[in-house]
């Protein structure tokens, strides 16, 4: 495994504890290891996620949410988009192999989104949106995984076999969705949509 994906995993990893329960003692020596980690790999990105609290308050107050909310943080550096779309591609192609038992090909293609917790889900993915994207696709169904609550996903499988769309949960923090085509010259995308392409250099 290659350089780039191992620290897009680091800093997935602590976008996914970034959560409403991530103060728990329980979760806190792992958590605070994991910003040392981070903090080493990329120089000056914790700083950067700091907000003052008058910039917290309008944050939260644009979100709908109580200003006594503690917590709120940005993500605004360009690296987090990176790696989300390194550790994305890699998930949404493995998921597809383990669906579908075919490695998505060199012209294959994953038209791409991601969420955060700061964001409303039902806002941001309302059915009238997803129903013409999930249209070849039988009805999403859940997939839970030997990490239960701290991640599981979504999916469904075209009867052709040659595409399947993901809708991967972590934690209460991300959300990421996925539409894997084998062929992704034969879809209709988009103008302003994310495509992440199968076999990247940095994959």
């Amino acid at each position: 495994m290659r350089r780039p994906v191992r620290r897009s995993e680091l800093l997935v990893g602590m976008l996914a504890r970034i959560f409403p329960d991530a103060a728990l003692d329980k979760h806190r020596s792992e958590f605070e290891k994991l910003l040392v980690s981070v903090n080493a790999n990329f120089p000056g990105l914790l700083e950067g996620m700091r907000l003052t609290r008058a910039r917290e308050k309008r944050e939260l107050r644009s979100r709908g949410l109580p200003e006594s909310t503690i917590g709120a943080v940005s993500i605004g550096d360009a690296r987090f988009e990176e790696a989300v779309h390194l550790f994305g591609a890699k998930l949404m192609m493995a998921l597809f192999y383990r669906h579908t038992g075919s490695i998505l090909p060199l012209v294959g293609g994953m038209p791409f989104r991601w969420f955060t917790n700061a964001q409303d889900l039902d806002e941001m993915l309302p059915r009238d949106v997803l129903s013409p994207l999930l249209g070849q696709f039988a009805e999403l169904k859940r997939e839970n995984t030997s990490l239960r609550d701290q991640f599981f996903y979504r999916f469904a499988v075209a009867d052709n076999r040659r595409a399947a769309a993901f809708l991967a949960f972590f934690n209460q923090a991300i959300v990421m969705l996925g539409f894997v085509f084998s062929d992704i010259t034969t879809v209709t995308i988009p103008a302003n949509a994310k495509v992440l392409r199968a076999y990247s250099p940095l994959l």
